[in-house]
């Protein structure tokens, strides 16, 4: 990891990169807002196999960030190359 290599620049690079995106990235929530739970369905659906809470992504975001449980791990059961990488983050120091 950056951090643990006194890559200060590049780490401080990433996290206003990542700052923007998540600036972008709000706002749109908003449109989730407006769906009945029936389109929120269909629309999830087309995110197979997981969308939100459940992708291995979101969870990686929040391994790192230090919100750690292994009970996430078994919706990845069927995923192994997506379960490993979670185990990885795991054993991963946190931010």
């Amino acid at each position: 990891m950056m951090m643990d290599e006194d890559n200060v620049r590049e780490t401080e690079r990433r996290f206003r990169r990542l700052t923007a995106t998540v600036r972008l990235f709000i706002p749109k929530l908003t449109v989730l807002e407006t769906m009945i739970p029936s389109d929120f369905i269909h629309f999830r659906d087309n995110l197979k196999p997981a969308s939100g809470f459940q992708s291995r992504q979101f969870l990686e975001v929040e391994f790192i960030c230090g919100v750690r449980s292994r009970r996430y791990l078994t919706m990845f059961d069927d995923h192994p190359t997506a379960r490993k990488r979670l185990e990885e983050r795991l054993e991963e120091p946190s931010l």
